[in-house]
């Protein structure tokens, strides 16, 4: 693989599984995985799951036969002690909120780990399942909340492992041949840094790259089509317009359905993102939790010039964005130009991290745009529920407020036995009444976009489980 960024010694608690250039992902492993079809759980490095009728106890029992690349036995204790870590470090980790309820963790077994919880709540089970796993004879407790770490730390129980690097230019893997999984068909993956975009392609004309990054608004250069071909996958990201429902306008429903009429978001995906499908949660489409024929809301411009001029005033709106990313300032400029064409004073605030940050938690913004990660368990709670309010605490930045939203957040938390067939329901209706009373309006999940070698099969990106959840399946034609 070739990138324009220098490869890292990222920490496997914090590396972004979706991307493309990450290399521990393939080096480390979690309990639990995603399915790569529609996000639900299965069984990874724990070949199976209970939870106690209360749902406050959660019993994980580990695959026998799984080893570190350095021949130590997998064991609870490195899974005790990648959960201790991560429950008491300082420094928040990432996807690691709902671990605060983690009140004690035993292991009366070899292969048995038992977590109590001070209350249920089904996204712990989601978190703890999918929190890659570390060496405890390798790492202290102090270096699981450093994002980056040694290179020597970077030794798992995954298909590849570590075999070479150059500082700030190369990472060498190769594949684990007793992997508990098999062993993987590809003998190694190498990512190395270039300088620019030309010398990227000049690389691959070059036959010294498989897989490079396009610019997901460019095509393929022609004289590469013969050997490469486009790949899209998802960045595990959502844009949503955020309304603060603490301004007047925006806490009447119908202004909000008006706004998102307005909008033509097939047009915006095209002419900002180039690649991106389009949403109606915040979770991607196909999601379990998500009803199947809920669709995105249709573009009804004249709709939503009627609604808005029934008001009898004209409705003037700033839509803030932090800067720095181009796709984020192309879509908030294509909606500020579709709420104007409806008849609003639409006018674009674009601000640095610091400022929009601030601006979302002491709620000092009209709309805004969004990029969120694609939660990994589909409680929304932080986001909707009305205790999240708080002004410069609560993540509920647009203050809405729903007593039914807040009743069946609260059911999904803690459905028994934190099973999908009793929590579908529950994010069916949310999702529906989400689409009836929007907090947000729902955008986009944009893609990034890669040059592959034809002779690499096996590849299956997926919104769920990024891009390597199938390396080992991958092959070198």
């Amino acid at each position: 693989m070739g990138g324009l960024s220098e490869p890292e010694w990222s920490n496997p608690l914090w590396a972004d599984p979706f991307d493309a250039t990450a290399f521990p992902c393939l080096i480390f492993e979690s309990l639990l995985a995603l399915d790569p079809q529609d996000g639900h759980l299965l069984p990874r490095l724990a070949e199976r799951w209970t939870l106690s009728p209360s749902g406050e106890v959660i019993t994980f029992t580990l695959r026998s036969g799984v080893r570190w690349h350095d021949g130590h036995p997998l064991s609870v204790e490195d899974v005790a002690f990648t959960w201790r870590a991560a429950v008491s470090a300082t420094v928040p980790i990432p996807h690691a909120e709902h671990l605060a309820w983690v009140s004690e963790i035993e292991m009366p077994q070899e292969r048995m780990v038992v977590v109590h919880l001070r209350q249920p709540d089904c996204a712990a089970l989601t978190q703890l399942g999918l929190l890659p796993v570390l060496p405890a004879h390798l790492w202290q407790a102090t270096e699981v909340t450093q994002p980056v770490v040694r290179p020597a730390l970077m030794v798992g129980t995954g298909p590849f492992r570590l075999a070479d690097w150059e500082a700030g230019e190369a990472v060498t893997l190769t594949r684990q041949v007793d992997h508990w999984a098999g062993e993987p068909y590809l003998e190694g993956w190498t990512y190395r840094r270039y300088e620019t975009p030309e010398a990227l392609r000049a690389a691959a004309r070059a036959g010294e790259i498989d897989l490079f990054p396009l610019d997901p608004q460019l095509n393929l250069p022609s004289d590469l089509e013969a050997e490469f071909r486009p790949l899209t996958l998802s960045t595990g990201e959502s844009l949503f317009l955020l309304f603060n429902q603490e301004r007047p306008a925006l806490s009447e429903r119908d202004v909000r359905h008006a706004l998102s009429l307005a909008l033509d978001r097939e047009g915006i995906a095209a002419q900002a993102a180039g690649e991106a499908g389009l949403l109606t949660s915040i979770l991607p489409s196909g999601h379990w939790s998500l009803p199947p024929d809920l669709r995105p809301p249709p573009y009804d411009p004249a709709e939503a010039r009627r609604v808005l001029a029934s008001r009898g005033e004209p409705l003037s709106l700033a839509i803030k964005v932090q800067g720095g990313d181009r796709i984020r300032e192309n879509v908030a400029l294509l909606v500020a130009q579709a709420y104007r064409e409806v008849g609003i004073e639409a006018r674009l605030e674009v601000v640095g991290w610091d400022l929009f940050i601030e601006d979302l938690f002491h709620h000092h913004f009209d709309v805004a745009l969004l990029s969120w990660p694609f939660p990994r368990d589909p409680d929304q709670s932080a986001l909707w529920h009305s205790q999240e309010i708080t002004p410069g605490v609560g993540f509920n930045f647009g203050s809405y407020t729903s007593l039914q939203a807040d009743e069946l957040l609260e059911a999904g938390r803690t459905a028994e036995g934190c099973s999908e067939a009793a929590r579908a329901p529950l994010y069916w209706q949310l999702a529906t009444l989400l689409a009836q009373d929007p907090p947000a309006d729902f955008l986009l999940a944009p893609w990034q976009v890669l040059a592959l070698h034809r002779k690499v099969i096996g590849l299956a990106s997926s919104p769920f489980a990024g891009l390597y959840w199938n390396v080992g399946q991958w092959s070198g034609g």
